[in-house]
């Protein structure tokens, strides 16, 4: 376990990710994606009103239609903030596919960014934690990219009428089909709900054709008081979320 302090790091303005398919990364260019300036928080007021509309409901996804957004008066208040703050994750790296989790994605620009909010609502923010899936996979040769796609959206759709899901993101395969989706959720309870459901099953069905390769990462994401630290623990049938 490798506990992270607060500190400053760039802030990447990135566009949504792409379907499925639609296009590669070369993971033989620079590792590093270029950073901007760490934002100012009306600068992530500004952002977060691209994403937040006027009723409550956030785009946590790369779907934006209204059966995929979270209504955030069905979490509390961290939860709330943190799906808030997840609206900046990005990655950091071409190689996130096969990055460590910690390292694929920009955790100290989300974290400054939940501080702040915590901060700017007079909200005392105390430890939470949060249940994390990574789905690390290699696209078949053979795979149906537009019939996955699709069943990727059906299923984030009935994931987030389950609640609870605070963030979804995937990214784009690279050269090799390799690619990185990642779920955050409030809780482990929460992901039976999210996994349980039909349209779920339906895709996991397809997995053994349309992947080459796959496997499932569990975690659990710490964020300590006032977020002045936060760290990722593997987790376990003992770990309490």
């Amino acid at each position: 376990m490798q506990e992270h302090i607060l500190g400053t790091l760039g802030w990447p303005f990135q566009a949504p990710n792409a379907a499925y398919g639609l296009s590669t990364l070369d993971i033989e260019a620079d590792t590093l994606i270029p950073l901007h300036p760490i934002p100012s928080s009306q600068q992530i007021y500004e952002y977060l009103q691209l994403y937040c509309s006027k009723d409550s409901l956030l785009v946590v996804s790369p779907y934006t239609t209204h059966h995929h957004l979270l209504d955030l008066r069905r979490v509390g208040t961290p939860q709330q903030l943190m799906a808030k703050a997840l609206t900046v994750m990005a990655s950091l790296r071409r190689d996130f596919a096969i990055a460590p989790y910690d390292e694929a994605f920009n955790w100290p620009t989300v974290m400054n960014a939940l501080r702040g909010l915590a901060q700017d609502e007079g909200f005392s923010w105390q430890r939470q934690e949060f249940h994390v899936i990574a789905f690390r996979s290699t696209l078949a040769p053979a795979a149906d990219y537009l019939r996955l796609g699709e069943m990727d959206e059906r299923a984030h759709a009935e994931a987030t009428k389950s609640g609870g899901l605070l963030k979804y993101w995937f990214g784009e395969p690279d050269v090799h089909g390799r690619n990185l989706a990642t779920c955050i959720w409030r809780s482990h309870e929460d992901t039976k709900g999210g996994s349980g459901g039909d349209q779920h099953q339906s895709a996991m069905k397809m997995t053994k054709s349309w992947f080459a390769k796959w496997a499932v990462e569990r975690k659990k994401l710490v964020v300590g008081d006032k977020v002045q630290h936060w760290w990722f623990e593997d987790w376990t049938e003992d770990s309490k979320l």
